[in-house]
């Protein structure tokens, strides 16, 4: 087995893992309504970018190769450009369109998941252009 057959195949397997983490509440959402880990209320009351990003995105899509989004970027568009919050190439239209629509290995998010208005919010803060 190959170098790269076996990175695959344990971006996969670290995949699902992370899938098997993600709880769902009941309301057909994964978690848009559930509490926060420290109570403050609803993930769907949340309207802050880098929260967004934290919740959602990081564990893929943080700095460095132990996330699983970023290592299979690196593999497409070299280390520099990895990282989400490294690029500065990322039109926000395009990643409202991947986080719906998902990308290969990324499952789409639904509305009842991450709002439109956190949706923007989030492509906002990835592209630095949030407030």
């Amino acid at each position: 087995m190959t170098v790269a057959r076996i990175i695959s195949v344990a971006s996969v397997a670290y995949l699902l893992l992370l899938l098997a983490g993600c709880g769902d509440d009941g309301s057909g959402g994964v978690g848009n309504t559930a509490q926060m880990a420290d109570g403050s209320g609803a993930i769907g009351d949340i309207h802050d970018g880098k929260t967004l990003f934290e919740l959602y995105c990081i564990a893929c899509h943080g700095a460095g190769l132990e996330h699983p989004g970023t290592m299979r970027l690196q593999e497409r568009v070299g280390e520099e450009q990895a990282a989400l919050l490294d690029r500065d190439n990322l039109p926000p239209e395009y990643i409202k369109l991947v986080v719906r629509e998902g990308f290969k290995l990324m499952p789409p998010f639904r509305p009842s998941e991450i709002s439109d208005k956190q949706l923007d919010e989030l492509a906002a803060y990835i592209t630095g252009e949030a407030n």
